[in-house]
């Protein structure tokens, strides 16, 4: 009942406004307005639908809820163009959503009607807020002060709607540029736009200029969408009227009046047209991708080194005949090495479209030469970032003067006493646990991202190997394993392991993998050193090499003489780089600070991954089911 009393007070006070107005002078200065004017009012508001229908599409790519730009924006305008007009904003756009979004619940309509609410508000804050400073030079001290702390306030409550709303489970991501600049950009042009129709209205003579008009009404425009009447009515009259000339108050009756039934009244008519013939429902229709946990179902034949996803919130990204292994980042989409499956299509293509639909950059990290080609043609930014040691099972010996370092660490090993073994059944849990410890007070916290923590679920779903001093554990290492290739994971010793622990684990490895018919076995990748490169590749190079500090670890793996391949980082734009590097090394450094997508907005009809079919012929690794919970 809120809304309809406000409008009646609001009514009431405007109507002792109103005592000394000629009303039958207003009327015919509504006729009287000539055509010129009229179509530049409608035009105005023509542009200012558009813009609150893509205002629709920022919130939907947010929300990642892989809704279509044509229809997010499409259904933004007409619910827009009911709901400012009946009134009670976020029950009759909630019900317009619902209607003109195919698969979308009534109840997640509602939410994502709460959220444009909510966060077009503070947004129409901040944006109000700096127009009054900026237009409004004459402002007292206390006026300006009370201008900049509204400023100060409005946009701290938008940076905490947008960037961290939370309505029930659903929790809306970390701050993002990507967001909130498009927002406030929407916000801004619809109610310039709108400013825009109103003052084109005004009767010839008004001495109004726009640079006080905007300011009066943008001020009116929200005190009438919070009071909740249809349009704003009474509100918006009687706080217009208040702050504009009090002398020319029939010329500004006469502009709302005409403002009215331009910008309210006949968009509303006009968007029954697209609501009596929208689908609904019923007719839902399949999203473009999707975005799911990787715990669990994560096809690994292509790229074993994408078991790292089952940590720190993994996803895959699917798309029918497509699937990525991916991370996020407030501003990144980042894609792990190679597709995971890829039947046919476009998988940068694929990559690319999710990134833009939930308001993300795509990015590729450790891409192999071939995917790197690819994007390097389609006019991505590709860098040369890291290389890859591999070694061939079927064909490797210690023998060679390259590998005599190697040789010398075996020996001390052997010379020790040190005992290797694949782990078969349970793992000796409070021993690795023992080792882990010793080795992070040596070598300081773990790092994310593209490389595995220790964490005795995820290596239960790995091949382990473990290193001992007559029966003490001294040292582990797992793997990713797959047909064809096995990729090194962890390597953890403790304080007892004798020179050689790791490279003894290895080549026992080396040696099963061999038996297994494995081809290659990655010692995984190492950074690129800066050496010569320049420009671009320099700068990401450095930034690597800083965050990683790989200088040992790549004279251990050289140890091994290995076939080092070039790992690729691409970006669609050079100055996508930078945020993602910047953003990428934070994640290397805080892993569980690394984004997760919420799928409780999204709930099952939205969130599903590929049909099953999509994974035929192809092995799928997941943890064992008894560790399932434990992950989790």
């Amino acid at each position: 009942m809120l809304p309809p009393l406000a409008a009646i007070a609001c009514l009431w006070l405007l109507s002792h406004r109103l005592e000394a107005v000629n009303l039958p002078q207003v009327w015919d200065a509504v006729a009287g307005l000539p055509s010129h004017q009229w179509l530049l009012a409608a035009l105005a508001t023509l542009g200012s639908l558009a813009a609150v229908g893509r205002y629709d599409v920022v919130i939907h790519r947010a929300l990642g809820t892989g809704m279509p730009a044509r229809v997010a924006g499409r259904s933004g305008m007409v619910a827009i163009a009911l709901s400012q007009t009946i009134g009670f904003g976020v029950l009759s756009g909630a019900l317009v959503r619902w209607r003109m979004l195919p698969g979308l619940s009534l109840w997640r309509a509602t939410k994502l009607t709460a959220i444009v609410a909510g966060s077009f508000l503070a947004a129409w804050a901040v944006f109000t807020a700096f127009t009054v400073l900026m237009l409004r030079p004459g402002l007292s001290s206390y006026e300006t002060f009370g201008s900049i702390a509204f400023l100060l306030i409005s946009g701290a409550v938008f940076a905490a709607l947008i960037c961290g709303c939370k309505i029930g489970r659903f929790a809306m991501r970390a701050p993002s540029l990507l967001l909130i600049g498009p927002l406030l950009f929407w916000v801004a042009l619809d109610t310039v736009l709108a400013a825009a129709a109103l003052y084109w209205l005004l009767p010839d003579g008004t001495a109004i200029s726009f640079a006080l008009l905007l300011p009066a009404f943008l001020v009116a425009l929200g005190v009438g969408m919070m009071s909740g009447s249809p349009a704003g009515l009474g509100a918006f009259e009687l706080t217009l009227l208040g702050l504009l000339p009090t002398d020319m108050m029939a010329e500004l009756l006469a502009a709302i009046l005409a403002f009215r039934l331009i910008y309210y009244a006949a968009p509303a008519v006009i968007a029954l047209i697209p609501l009596a013939f929208a689908s609904g429902p019923a007719h839902a229709k399949p999203l473009a991708f999707s975005l799911r946990d990787a715990t669990t179902g994560l096809p690994t034949r292509n790229n074993p080194e994408a078991g790292v996803l089952r940590q720190d919130g993994g996803l895959i990204l699917s798309a029918r005949a497509t699937a990525w292994g991916v991370r996020q980042t407030p501003h990144t989409l980042t894609a792990l090495g190679a597709p995971l499956l890829k039947r046919g299509s476009d998988a940068l293509a694929v990559l690319a479209h999710a990134a833009r639909e939930t308001a993300r950059l795509p990015v590729l990290y450790k891409a192999p030469p071939r995917l790197a080609a690819q994007a390097r043609a389609a006019g991505w930014a590709v860098s040369c970032i890291a290389h890859d040691a591999i070694l061939s099972p079927q064909h490797f010996s210690t023998d060679g003067a390259a590998r005599r370092q190697l040789r010398r660490a075996l020996r001390k090993a052997d010379g020790a006493g040190l005992r290797t073994e694949l782990a078969r059944g349970p793992l000796p849990e409070d021993a690795m646990r023992a080792v882990h410890a010793a080795w992070e007070r040596r070598s300081g916290a773990e790092r994310g991202f593209s490389m595995g923590r220790f964490d005795l679920p995820y290596l239960r779903g790995q091949r382990v190997y473990l290193a001992y001093l007559d029966e003490t554990l001294v040292g582990f290492i797992s793997l990713h394993a797959a047909p064809n290739l096995w990729v090194l994971d962890l390597l953890r010793h403790s304080e007892a392991a004798p020179t050689g622990t790791m490279q003894a684990l290895i080549c026992h490895a080396l040696q099963d993998a061999k038996q297994a018919g494995v081809s290659q076995l990655s010692l995984a990748a190492v950074p690129c050193e800066v050496g010569s490169a320049t420009g671009l590749e320099r700068f990401i190079r450095y930034h690597v090499q800083k965050a990683s500090g790989a200088d040992g670890l790549r004279r251990f793996k050289a140890s091994f003489a290995p076939d080092w391949q070039p790992r690729y980082f691409a970006t669609r734009r050079k100055w996508h780089a930078a945020i993602a590097i910047f953003e990428i090394a934070h994640a290397i450094r805080h892993p569980r600070a690394v984004q997760r997508v919420s799928t409780a907005f999204l709930g099952s009809d939205v969130a599903q991954g590929p049909p099953q079919e999509d994974y035929e012929n192809y092995e799928i690794d997941s943890y064992p089911r008894a560790c399932e919970t434990g992950a989790r």
